[in-house]
C-alpha cells in the first residue's frame, strides 16, 4: 500500500468531530498519520508529544505577551494535531488498547490544568493582582473535576451510551439549544486554542493603531473561556445526578 493509498484508507476511517476537526485538524493529521505509517512510531509515541507540546504551550501562555499567546496557542493545536494522530495511526494499524487510551486521557489530565495555570499567570505578569493566580486555581479545579467526573461516569458504565463517543455525547452540557452550540463553537478548549491565536492577533493591530501594550481582547477572551469552564461543571452535576445508577 503505497502513501496515497494509505493516506485515503485514514481518511475514510477518520471520526466524527468539531468544527475544527473537520475544517482543519483531520486534514492536517491525516498527511501525518499516512507518513508515520511506515515508521515505528507507535500511537502511544504521538501521545506522548502530546505532553511536550501542551508544556511548551502553557509556558509561552505564563509569559503574558500577544505573540506569546499566538505561540501558545499554537502549540495548543499541535497538541489537538497529535492527539488526532495517535487514534488515526491506532485504527490504522490495528494497536488500539486500554493504555493508549489511559495514556490518552492522561495526557489530557496533565496539560489542560497547566493551561489554565499559565493562562492566570499570563494575565498576573500584566496586572500584579494576587487574587488572578486564586481565581486561576479555582478554574484549574473546576475543569479538573469536570473531566474527571465525567470519565468516571463513563468508566463505571453509568452513562447511557454504548461507546465512548456516545457516552461523552450523552454527558454534553453544549446541547440543547442554538446558543450552547454558539459557546461549543468559541469556548470550548479546540475553539480556545484557535480562537485565541485570532484574539491576540487582533490586540497587535489594535496595538499597533492605538499605541497602547493592553491586551484587552485577548484578556477579555480568556475570562469568557475561564468562566464557561466554571458555568459546564455547575450545568453538568444536574445532568449527572439525573443518570440511572443501577
Amino acid at each position: 500500500m503505497n502513501y496515497f493509498e494509505r493516506l485515503k484508507n485514514i481518511h475514510t476511517n477518520q471520526k466524527q468531530g468539531d468544527i475544527y476537526y473537520l475544517y482543519l485538524t483531520r486534514y492536517i493529521s491525516a498527511p501525518i498519520s499516512a507518513l508515520l505509517s511506515f515508521t515505528p512510531v507507535t500511537p502511544n509515541m504521538a501521545t506522548l508529544s502530546m505532553f511536550f507540546f501542551g508544556i511548551l504551550g502553557a509556558v509561552f501562555f505564563s509569559f503574558g505577551s500577544a505573540t506569546d499567546y499566538m505561540i501558545g496557542g499554537l502549540c495548543f493545536i499541535l497538541l489537538i494535531v497529535a492527539d488526532t494522530v495517535d487514534g488515526e495511526l491506532a485504527r490504522f494499524k490495528g494497536i488500539s488498547s486500554l493504555f493508549g487510551d489511559y495514556f490518552d486521557r492522561l495526557a489530557h489530565y496533565t496539560t489542560n490544568p497547566m493551561m489554565y495555570l499559565g493562562l492566570g499567570l499570563g494575565i498576573y505578569s500584566t496586572y500584579q493582582e494576587i487574587i488572578i493566580i486564586y481565581i486561576a486555581i479555582l478554574v484549574t479545579v473546576s475543569h479538573l473535576i469536570d473531566d474527571i467526573s465525567r470519565d468516571l461516569l463513563i468508566s463505571c458504565g453509568l452513562s447511557d451510551g454504548k461507546s465512548r463517543k456516545e457516552e461523552k455525547e450523552v454527558l454534553s452540557v453544549m446541547k440543547g439549544s442554538n446558543f450552547r452550540l454558539l459557546i461549543s463553537y468559541t469556548a470550548s478548549h479546540a475553539a480556545f486554542f484557535h480562537l485565541i491565536i485570532l484574539m491576540a492577533g487582533l490586540d497587535i493591530m489594535r496595538s499597533n493603531m492605538l499605541h497602547t501594550e493592553e491586551l484587552l481582547i485577548t484578556h477579555c477572551y480568556i475570562v469568557y473561556f475561564s468562566v464557561i469552564a466554571v458555568a459546564r461543571l455547575l450545568f453538568r452535576i444536574p445532568k449527572i445526578s439525573s443518570l440511572k445508577t443501577t
